[in-house]
């Protein structure tokens, strides 16, 4: 699963997964619009949007909102179809007093 979040100094804390049967078989051509358009800094999310084998992918949480903000602003026929889940923090428990 690619990390995201390896070009930033934020700790991966959100996993983005395509989910391809929300466009059945449009979505070969929804990704591939969509990747077209994906700019440089956003770079990191392209496994999630390949057209073949979309892939899930670490981010941190600001890198989450701003691939949601550009995604939300695309033509509807560029757009794909993708979750966005928080992962569970596994650092050591605080003793509480």
């Amino acid at each position: 699963m690619p990390a995201g979040a390896a070009a930033t100094a934020a700790a991966p804390s959100n996993i983005l997964r395509p989910r391809i049967e929300d466009l059945g078989a449009a979505w070969s051509a929804h990704a591939c619009r969509c990747r077209q358009q994906l700019p440089a800094q956003l770079a990191w999310a392209a496994p999630l949007l390949d057209r073949d084998d979309p892939l899930a992918v670490l981010c941190s949480h600001e890198q989450a909102c701003e691939l949601i903000v550009w995604h939300h602003h695309l033509p509807t026929h560029q757009q794909v179809s993708f979750s966005c889940q928080h992962l569970a923090h596994n650092g050591p428990a605080t003793p509480r007093s």
